[in-house]
């Protein structure tokens, strides 16, 4: 130990090699004598500070003669003939170099900026016989350039000095697609105004990879333009599938990037994230309750040939970036270049042509100039946060159809009153209970319209876009923007139309080589009809062209119509569009119908005794640009085997986990549901669990099924709770989309029972839950949308959601 006035402190050789270099001995010499003392000093307990100095040139004297330099090459604080600036980290000499810098940053020519500096200098030493503030330097600059070249050049000129000084840190977001040169532009801001901080979002996708799994989280592990190898097969379209697995990436990198974004924060770090990853609108990636001055704007090479020839260029420089890996990818970094572009688009993003990057830097400076509070003392007002983790995590789950009204079967008792459910009865102990109005009292909520209920903001514009729009999102179909979309049942029709069975036997097997003949079908007028087999009987129906409208009716009379017969397509309203889609449907299901009366796997199932799938019902006619703008954002992931489900969460913004053995029926496999909800809690905080099959229980008018399928669900949450037993603060939310009667089969008006629990595994309290209890629980009733509120999922002024 070194023992001085000072205190006490641990010998260090590199402490003394260091102020040997201060002193202009050269390295060798100095980790020579370093070595020498250390040595000379071994074995002793400690060692003042006067005899270690001592020892110290006593080494040098004989290890280099007395030729050794014996004072620091740094001459004593106020010799300097440099004028000294006195800034907040400390006094610094007055630089020409880095004022140079900053006016060019500003715009001024290299001779314009060298003129100013030289009068900068003459005033700093005229007028100045002690430290300068730096406050007062920047005042004179500012003056000087505002006479002879104006307020823009100010303005620039005070970007590149407003950064260290505001009193919030400073967040530049700079998106684009690979290889438009995102990554030297950054560079360049940040040394053009003195950010410390450039991180990649690549180099956040490799940290992430490192802690998730290529099982959890496959797409995180490739290049961002190579998401088509994991997306699933549902995408026949190649660039639709590239983008599907960009954008799935783009998310998880996000959550990244918000975490790089909160320590910048929390640290009150200047920092520039640049990446592919990014994408407009660029207030998504800072989250909730944070303080900070954000900008962001996007890169773009209109030019593809240009494009393209970036990448051997790169590859010189860059030699570990291959430039054959991009172009032989290349059409997929276009795609993502294009989409990023329709994003910036709809979010009204700036946008740079990233022609050279001198003019592209003078750009960016001018635009981050201006969107920058540089001149003011409040953050810009437009910096919100879109979502932020919940501060609870939460599993919500949705029993497709679970309320019922009392049955004879079940001795007057409803299905969830009658089932066996102790996890949910112990839940219900600790919890509270409520019920929520999903449809619009008249009449009975569709399953799009009560789980939009559920996670939506309770607006009716989302209720009205049709069913065919969900079910496309759900099976992940390409949808052109052209395109009507309806929702369809393959069905057992008579010859005189009468529906003998809606659903054909809910039919499973051959639906594909049912609809082979159908997919791509030429009708009148210029028109092309597609049929796409969902699951069991669903399918969905395309019709796409020019001059096309949703004002359709269905042609499915649904399971309460009075008289159960095939209705004719017709128009909504008087539009030509109206007729001209009606007339195009019309053409496209008596097509189908001479298909599937002749298909040879009819035959079968009647021989079978099974009904025959010989016609289509239709419903939910919904235009395919009706898809949400970028702003519709809920947080969370769904896991569900059933589309329509599948679709609400995507239109919402949701992402959607689904296996084979997650079916939309009676016998989907719910440890697999739940076992996935535990995998993606570890990951997300607010997970959706949508179960299909207590719904179709009621459909079929079945119930006991319905009665001991709750039974299974409550089973298979008590053997996940167990196994996440360690999750003390697990928030689980259970309750329904709509309810269905057992009696009529059909969906009923009446809200849905709420369930709301922290789970405790040392809880011991039980009590009842089913519509009753829930009709006199403490919540009370909820309208649309108020569940979201309550769960923190909030739909702020600017379209965005937030769960808290």
């Amino acid at each position: 130990m070194v023992v001085s006035r000072h205190g006490r402190y641990r010998f260090q050789t590199g402490m003394i090699t260091a102020s040997l270099l201060q002193r202009g001995i050269k390295m060798k010499d100095a980790v020579k004598v370093a070595r020498a003392v250390r040595d000379s000093v071994s074995g002793r307990d400690e060692i003042s500070s006067d005899k270690l100095s001592a020892r110290i040139e006593s080494v040098i004297e004989k290890t280099l003669g007395k030729d050794a330099p014996t004072q620091s090459v740094r001459p004593p604080n106020g010799q300097s003939p440099v004028p000294l600036i006195e800034t907040s980290r400390g006094v610094y000499p007055f630089s020409k170099g880095v004022l140079l810098r900053h006016l060019g940053t500003a715009g001024l020519r290299l001779d314009e900026a060298t003129k100013l500096v030289a009068r900068v200098e003459a005033w700093v030493r005229a007028e100045v016989h002690q430290n300068l503030p730096e406050a007062r330097l920047h005042e004179e600059v500012a003056t000087l350039l505002r006479q002879t070249h104006g307020d823009d050049y100010v303005r620039r000129y005070n970007l590149t000095i407003w950064g260290r000084q505001a009193e919030l840190p400073v967040i530049i977001l700079l998106g684009g697609a690979t290889g438009v040169g995102k990554s030297t532009l950054a560079m360049e801001l940040a040394y053009r105004l003195g950010f410390a901080w450039v991180v990649s979002t690549d180099m956040i996708r490799e940290t992430m990879r490192t802690v998730i799994s290529p099982e959890l989280a496959p797409g995180l592990h490739d290049h961002s333009f190579r998401g088509i190898i994991n997306v699933g097969d549902a995408l026949s379209d190649p660039r639709e599938r590239v983008l599907a697995g960009f954008h799935r990436q783009a998310a998880q990198v996000g959550v990244g990037i918000r975490a790089v974004v909160t320590r910048a924060v929390r640290e009150h770090a200047n920092i520039i994230i640049e990446g592919t990853h990014l994408a407009p609108p660029f207030r998504q990636y800072v989250p909730a309750g944070l303080d900070a001055h954000v900008a962001g704007f996007l890169l773009a090479v209109p030019n593809e040939a240009e494009h393209r020839e970036r990448f051997p260029r790169r590859a010189q420089t860059q030699g570990k970036r291959v430039a054959e890996t991009y172009l032989d990818a290349f059409q997929s970094v276009r795609w993502i270049h294009d989409d990023l572009l329709r994003l910036a688009e709809e979010a009204e993003a700036v946008v740079f042509g990233n022609d050279t990057l001198e003019g592209t830097l003078a750009g960016a400076i001018d635009f981050l100039s201006q969107e920058l509070p540089v001149e003011e003392v409040e953050p810009a007002e437009w910096v919100q946060s879109p979502p932020i983790e919940p501060a609870v995590p939460t599993l919500l789950i949705i029993v497709d159809g679970m309320a019922d009204e009392p049955n004879p079967a079940l001795g007057d008792k409803t299905p969830l009153a009658a089932a066996h459910t102790p996890t949910l009865c112990r839940l219900a102990g600790t919890g509270g209970q409520g019920l929520v109005a999903t449809g619009n009292g008249r009449e009975p909520a569709s399953t799009d319209e009560g789980i939009l209920a559920l996670l939506g903001d309770g607006s009716e514009e989302a209720s009205h876009l049709g069913r065919g729009l969900y079910e496309a999102l759900g099976q992940g179909l390409p949808i052109p923007a052209d395109a009507v979309l309806f929702r369809g049942n393959l069905a057992t029709v008579a010859d005189d139309g009468t529906i003998l069975d809606r659903r054909a036997g809910r039919i499973r097997a051959g639906v594909e080589d049912l609809l082979a003949d159908l997919r791509d079908i030429p009708l009148s007028g210029g028109l092309v009809g597609r049929l796409y087999p969902g699951h069991e009987h669903r399918i969905v129906v395309m019709i796409q062209g020019a001059g096309l409208s949703a004002a359709v009716c269905d042609t499915d009379p649904g399971d309460d119509a009075p008289v159960q017969r095939l209705l004719a397509a017709r128009a909504g309203d008087d539009s030509p569009e109206a007729s001209r889609t009606a007339e195009a449907l019309h053409e496209l299901l008596a097509k189908a119908r001479e298909v599937l009366a002749d298909h040879p796997l009819n035959d079968t199932r009647l021989a079978h005794g099974l009904p025959a799938a010989n016609a289509i019902l239709t419903r939910g006619a919904s235009m395919a640009d009706r898809r949400p703008d970028a702003a519709s954002r809920c947080r969370g992931v769904m896991v569900s085997g059933c589309s329509t489900a599948l679709g609400v969460a995507r239109y919402l913004g949701m992402q959607t986990a689904k296996s084979p053995h997650m079916t939309g029926n009676l016998d989907t496999d719910l440890d697999a549901k739940f076992r996935t909800a535990a995998e993606l809690l570890h990951e997300v905080d607010f997970v959706t669990v949508h179960i299909k099959g207590t719904d179709i229980a009621g459909h079929d008018r079945r119930p006991l099924e319905k009665r001991d399928f709750i039974s299974s669900i409550d089973a298979a949450l008590g053997r996940f709770l167990e196994s996440e037993g360690e999750r003390q603060r697990l928030r689980i939310v259970v309750t329904a989309d709509h309810g269905t009667s057992c009696l009529t089969g059909n969906h009923m008006v009446q809200p849905v029972p709420l369930l709301l629990a922290q789970w405790d595994p040392e809880a011991e309290d039980v009590h009842e839950f089913d519509e009753e209890s829930a009709a006199h629980g403490a919540l009370g009733v909820l309208a649309k949308g108020e569940l979201a509120d309550l769960l923190g999922i909030t739909r702020r002024e600017d379209g965005n959601l937030s769960v808290e």
